[in-house]
C-alpha cells in the first residue's frame, strides 16, 4: 500500500521528532551521569609523587597559615620549600611530556589496543576532530533521513 504525500511528510515529521528526542534524552542522560571535564584536566604524567608533593605542599601552606601567616622562620622555610620542590617536579613532568612518547603510548600501539592509543593521544595532544557520521551522512536531517528510510523499509518488510 502506497503512501500519500500528506502521509509521508507526516512520517518523517514524526521520526525526526522521535530522533530529536532520542538525541535529547541520551543528552540528558550523559549531562546527569558523565562527568565533565575540560580536556586537559586529567594529566597523563600525574603520578603517585606528583600526589605527594601536593599533598605535602597544602599541609604545609596549611601550617604556615595556622602558624599566622610569619615571613620568615622555619615554618615560612618549609611551606616555601614544599611548594618550589611541588612545582619543579611538575615543571620537569611536562618538560618530558613534551619530549618523547609516553610509555601507555608505545604500549597501547604495540598490542594494537588503537581506542586506548587513541585515548591517550587525544589527551597529550588533543583530538581535532569532532564529527558523527552515520551511513556517510553528517548532518541532523540527514541523519533524520537515513533512519526514516530504514524505518520504512524495515516496517514493510515486516508485514
Amino acid at each position: 500500500m502506497a503512501f500519500a504525500e500528506s502521509e509521508l511528510v507526516n512520517v518523517k515529521l514524526r521520526l525526526n521528532q522521535f530522533y530529536n528526542n532520542i538525541i535529547a534524552a541520551l543528552s540528558s542522560a550523559a549531562k546527569s551521569t558523565v562527568p565533565m571535564a575540560k580536556q586537559n584536566f586529567f594529566k597523563f604524567w600525574w603520578d603517585e609523587m606528583c600526589q605527594a608533593l601536593k599533598d605535602e605542599s597544602i599541609a604545609k601552606h596549611r601550617s604556615w597559615v595556622a602558624a599566622g601567616r610569619p615571613r620568615d622562620g622555619p615554618v615560612a622555610g618549609a611551606m616555601r620549600k614544599a611548594k618550589y620542590d611541588y612545582k619543579m617536579y611538575l615543571k620537569r613532568q611536562r618538560s618530558e611530556e613534551r619530549k618523547c612518547f609516553t610509555n601507555d603510548l608505545h604500549d597501547a600501539l604495540i598490542d594494537k589496543d588503537f581506542g586506548s592509543f587513541w585515548k591517550t593521544w587525544n589527551g597529550k595532544f588533543g583530538s581535532k576532530f569532532n564529527s558523527q557520521v552515520i551511513n556517510g551522512v553528517s548532518s541532523h536531517s540527514g541523519i533524520a533521513e537515513v533512519f526514516g528510510n530504514i524505518y520504512a523499509r524495515e516496517s514493510k518488510t515486516g508485514q
